[in-house]
């Protein structure tokens, strides 16, 4: 059985899904390769940690690790805006048209850590380029069933 490395400042949710205690959590020097060891670990090949103790939160601030090969299926947050923000590693980061055409692509890598806005609505998805990526979410909340819909 595996074990939670956040048990101390963090509750697992769903399977590598965990949400920080309280806002003002203080992660640890080896948090980054802990989530990355979580993704690693994830049938998903990804893992996620929230820094937003409910998804009931308005502000949802979030960590993603990503282990290659991974890509999203395409999809879209009708009702929230996000914005991500790569920290280590690389990943595509492409727009869609509600036909899976495709519009836009953008690489996100750390070595140029630029903030990435995808307005609500937007149909979109990441494929990881490198072994690992981690990123930033920002997001507004609640988070609920209809937060994320696939194309």
């Amino acid at each position: 059985m595996k074990t939670n490395p956040f048990k101390d400042f963090a509750k697992e949710t769903s399977d590598g899904v965990y949400h920080a205690l309280k806002w003002d959590v203080d992660l640890p020097d080896s948090f980054i390769n802990d989530l990355i060891e979580e993704a690693k670990l994830s049938n998903y090949r990804k893992a996620r940690f929230c820094l937003h103790p409910d998804p009931s939160q308005l502000l949802q601030f979030t960590y993603l690790a990503f282990v290659s090969p991974y890509k999203d299926r395409i999809h879209s947050h009708p009702h929230r805006p996000e914005i991500i923000y790569p920290i280590f590693g690389s990943a595509l980061h492409s727009t869609f048209d509600s036909k899976s055409n495709l519009l836009k692509s953008t690489t996100l890598t750390s070595e140029q850590p630029i903030a990435l806005g995808t307005p609500f609505g937007n149909w979109h998805s990441i494929e990881v380029k490198s072994e690992v990526f981690v990123m930033l979410e920002i997001g507004s909340g609640p988070f609920i069933k209809t937060s994320t819909i696939y194309l």
